[in-house]
């Protein structure tokens, strides 16, 4: 459950904090200013915590998102904004919120969906 809420909530954090099944006291409050830096920071502590992942976003427009719900159970985040109004995230599962880490959470969990947030693996060695 993310420990803060509101403007400077970390609900973010949470999610990420569930996937990678850790304390969210280990993931950091990443910059919201700036969509770059934001990713930016995302990349190094991934990098920081194990060389093999990276955070990719895919706008729910995109095929390529649905595309990754066909085989086997993919976690992601789904990003939107909140029945309370401004943005959030949650935990998702092919495509389905699972999980809402807000104390207070509704049922819909989301009342507008933008993206997929997936962890992905670096491929290790060559072809």
């Amino acid at each position: 459950m993310q420990t803060r809420i509101g403007e400077n909530g970390n609900c973010w954090e949470a999610v990420i904090a569930s996937l990678l099944e850790i304390p969210i006291y280990r993931v950091p409050d990443f910059p919201r200013d700036d969509e770059s830096e934001f990713v930016e920071s995302v990349q190094r502590w991934l990098s920081g915590m194990t060389d093999d992942l990276f955070y990719c976003r895919v706008s729910v427009d995109n095929p390529d998102a649905i595309a990754a719900f066909v085989t086997g159970d993919v976690w992601h985040v789904i990003e939107g904004t909140s029945p309370r109004g401004g943005p959030h995230a949650c935990v998702g599962l092919n495509g389905k919120i699972v999980h809402d880490p807000h104390p207070n959470a509704s049922p819909s969990g989301l009342v507008k969906v933008d993206c997929f947030g997936f962890l992905v693996s670096r491929a290790k060695g060559g072809m």
